[in-house]
């Protein structure tokens, strides 16, 4: 029988590491030492309370049993409750694993950190620092902007916005959240230009109402906003906007959905428009464009930074469903067997995928492009949903409600 090092070595318990942290799934009801202690990963990122080990079972909060949770070298373990003892008790027990595999998935816990308004979208920078929350259809307190510069620590209503119909779509901002945008069915596009700070409302009396999505691209050049019968891109930070697409074009079909790509450091782009009783339209100029897809209404559209992957929520009278491409929106794959799926995000690469769905609206996450998927948080039901570019955050916001951060990704 034979161990890789790294499982049976003194050193795997080492409560000084503060590393992100892997989750190694253990088979359920294995023995371990007539000895109970408190695991933790280095941050603390894989429950709010410590996990308890009973001297029978691994139990983990979160519906994950048989949990030991190690860092990204399986070097180290942070210990919540600990002692010399329980070092060498937990040593010894490593040292004595049957054979098994294990399976590496990300542990996202979540907690409150801003609330409770009528909060209808989010939006993340690519290191999560950054976060832009918006609140419409309450009160005029509450009612406005909000963003945050320390990933949730504290939030500042930046800009109020008076009451309307909200939208869950109506907020994107660049990689590094200098650039913000925010829209409101109304015909109102408000834009930040320095990360937050400050807003200017840009009134675009051409736009048909109400917008539907808006959408940018990594840094923040390009802009793309759609309605009912128009797309419409800005290829200058949010000014200067122009029809690219209408529902002329494409012979009465309407729009819902949005998302862009980056191509390249010449801020070339690529966009997905996610029609009404239709496919996936796709340009890289805004003159030529191509369907694909099935036929639905895609009321979610997310891709990578670059485009080259691209998930979407298609609708239609069966149900709800979670479909991808890997070739810029020109095959898709219905991806799971679950209904209902109503909100969609995924990180810069798009190997990390959140969504909510099923009859519960539960939130799921995948860490391998979306050929499985595991149970997030069963409590949470969200109204607005985004996750960082790097992965390591995810923001769902209530209505009513609450903002809630979902904080580390175990891989």
């Amino acid at each position: 029988m034979s161990y890789p090092t790294s499982y049976i070595s003194s050193s795997v318990v080492n409560v000084d590491t503060e590393t992100t942290s892997k989750i190694i799934m253990l088979p359920p009801a294995s023995t371990i030492l007539d000895s109970a202690l408190y695991i933790r990963d280095a941050k603390g990122l894989a429950s709010v309370n410590p996990i308890f080990v009973s001297t029978q079972t691994f139990d983990l909060i979160d519906n994950y049993e048989s949990t030991i949770v190690l860092n990204t070298d399986f070097q180290s373990i942070r210990l919540g409750s600990w002692s010399t003892t329980r070092y060498a008790l937990f040593t010894n027990y490593i040292q004595n694993l049957q054979p098994f595999t294990y399976q590496i998935q990300p542990a996202y816990t979540f907690c409150n950190v801003f609330g409770s308004y009528d909060f209808n979208s989010t939006a993340l920078s690519l290191s999560g620092e950054r976060i832009l929350v918006t609140a419409t259809g309450g009160t005029a307190a509450s009612n406005g902007i909000y963003v945050s510069q320390n990933t949730g620590g504290t939030f500042t209503k930046v800009q109020s916005i008076e009451a309307s119909n909200y939208l869950q779509d109506n907020c994107c901002m660049s990689f590094n959240g200098r650039f913000m945008f925010v829209t409101l069915n109304v015909g109102i596009l408000y834009r930040s230009v320095n990360y937050g700070s400050n807003w200017s409302e840009l009134t675009n009396t051409e736009f048909p109402i109400p917008y539907k999505d808006v959408a940018c691209t990594s840094n923040g050049i390009k802009v793309g906003v759609v309605t009912d019968d128009y797309v419409y891109i800005s290829d200058s930070f949010g000014e200067g906007f122009r029809s690219i697409l209408s529902y002329i074009d494409t012979g009465g079909i309407q729009f819902r959905s949005l998302c862009m790509g980056t191509i390249d450091t010449a801020d070339n782009y690529i966009m997905f428009v996610g029609a009404i009783n239709g496919g996936v339209y796709q340009t890289t100029d805004g003159e030529q464009w191509d369907s694909f897809g099935p036929t639905g209404t895609w009321n979610h559209l997310v891709c990578n930074s670059n485009g080259d992957i691209v998930y979407g929520i298609k609708s239609d009278f069966t149900g709800d469903f979670l479909y991808k491409s890997s070739n810029r929106g020109r095959a898709w794959t219905q991806l799971t067997s679950l209904t209902s799926y109503s909100l969609l995000s995924c990180d810069a690469t798009g190997t990390f995928v959140v969504v909510q769905g099923g009859p519960s609206s539960t939130l799921y996450a995948s860490i391998d492009g979306g050929s499985s998927f595991y149970e997030l948080n069963p409590s949470l039901t969200a109204f607005g949903l985004a996750m960082s570019g790097d992965a390591n955050y995810i923001v769902a916001v209530q209505n009513p409600g609450s903002v809630y951060r979902g904080r580390g990704r175990l891989v």
